[in-house]
């Protein structure tokens, strides 16, 4: 860190102490502290289970060319990184090493499925399956921090 940026820092942390007093400005900084080990704690929860789901090794997704198969769970895991944790498609694009065109169109095309189409029934389910995951996973996180 630059020493001008790190003059920045002290002044700002100076004046929220002067504002909110020294145990809210350490309470808060704890917090995004915590927020931020969550979310990466989450984003991982979510790439390993949507893999392991289909059975499917991690470390292949960054790996070889793409098929029907990796093409299908990368898009998955765009879309519940965009749904879940509200990430931008270029931070989604930068985690999978992906074009952001790319993840725009698999959450495009995972956001209009219809559950009228039997193509789309299949894939419904799934998503289905991942949230409740997801978000047992998410409650267990916030009831243990």
């Amino acid at each position: 860190m630059g020493k001008n940026k790190a003059n920045i820092l002290v002044v700002e942390l100076l004046k929220s102490i002067d504002s909110v007093g020294l145990d809210i400005t350490i309470q808060t900084l704890q917090n995004a502290q915590n927020f931020t080990d969550d979310t990466i704690i989450l984003q991982d929860y979510i790439i390993n289970t949507t893999c392991s789901h289909f059975s499917f090794k991690v470390s292949n997704l960054y790996l070889g060319k793409n098929n029907t198969e990796k093409s299908m769970i990368l898009g998955l895991i765009a879309y519940l990184l965009f749904t879940n944790l509200d990430f931008s498609q270029i931070k989604i694009a930068n985690i999978l090493k992906k074009d952001n065109s790319v993840i725009s169109k698999h959450i495009k095309k995972l956001s209009t499925l219809d559950n009228k189409h039997i193509v789309d029934l299949e894939m419904i389910k799934n998503i289905k399956i991942l949230n409740l995951q997801i978000k047992e996973f998410k409650n267990k996180i916030k009831n243990n921090g």
